[in-house]
């Protein structure tokens, strides 16, 4: 782990597989920790297991019939599970008026250099999310945030391989036929570095640390 002091690092962690709503309640508690000044920002890396969750904006047509987990982030309906990493930048907005849009776009920004480092053509269409143009030009990363007492919470959602994209068959995610959604095709390692290189060249060096230590976090926020 880093020498510098939690209030004043940017840290990260891969925590692997995490039920949904295991990762919202770390997500939680690492938000308090922001808020208070206790860690600089926190990078969150996991996958999911197969789950349905829906935004702010999630319509009844693009359901389809499939129960979901509520959520108070932006956007529809989403699928995440297997072949995705999803990262959770749990960061200060960086100003008191908050320009959502514009913090939001930082993010897209850094998203879309990590692809471009592999070779892709990303770009942001009309639909919501980053597509790139390979393929015949398919949605690879779905977003989806929330700020909170000047705060960053939930995040995106990368297909890395083709075994996400099946998940999206039984819904209309983001209100779009499922037929839009891709994947790069390469390995969640490969994907992990270019992404971990790009937030620490946007946002400053993230010291990834294990599990444990992010979770000893919590008892260091809870004693401020």
């Amino acid at each position: 782990m880093s020498t510098q002091s939690p209030c004043t690092s940017n840290l990260g962690t891969d925590f692997g597989t995490l039920q949904y709503m295991e990762a919202m309640d770390i997500q939680k508690h690492l938000h308090r920790a922001v808020v208070h000044g206790d860690v600089g920002r926190f990078l969150m890396i996991l996958e999911h297991p197969p789950t349905y969750t829906g935004g702010r904006k999630t319509l009844e047509s693009s359901l389809q019939g499939i129960p979901v987990i509520k959520t108070d982030r932006g956007g529809d309906v989403t699928y995440h599970g297997p072949g995705q990493l999803v990262i959770y930048p749990i960061f200060p907005s960086g100003t008191e008026k908050i320009d959502v849009r514009k913090f939001v776009q930082h993010i897209e920004e850094t998203i879309m250099q990590s692809l471009k480092d592999l070779g892709f053509s990303p770009y942001i269409g009309e639909e919501p999310g980053i597509w790139v143009s390979e393929n015949g030009g398919k949605k690879v990363c779905s977003i989806g945030m929330a700020i909170d007492h000047g705060v960053s919470y939930h995040g995106v959602a990368i297909n890395y391989s083709e075994v996400a994209v099946k998940g999206f068959q039984p819904i209309r995610p983001c209100g779009m036929d499922p037929s839009v959604m891709g994947s790069l095709g390469v390995s969640r390692d490969v994907l992990k570095d270019a992404v971990v290189k790009n937030f620490d060249k946007a946002f400053g060096k993230f010291s990834l640390i294990s599990p444990s230590e992010a979770m000893s976090l919590f008892s260091y926020s809870a004693q401020a």
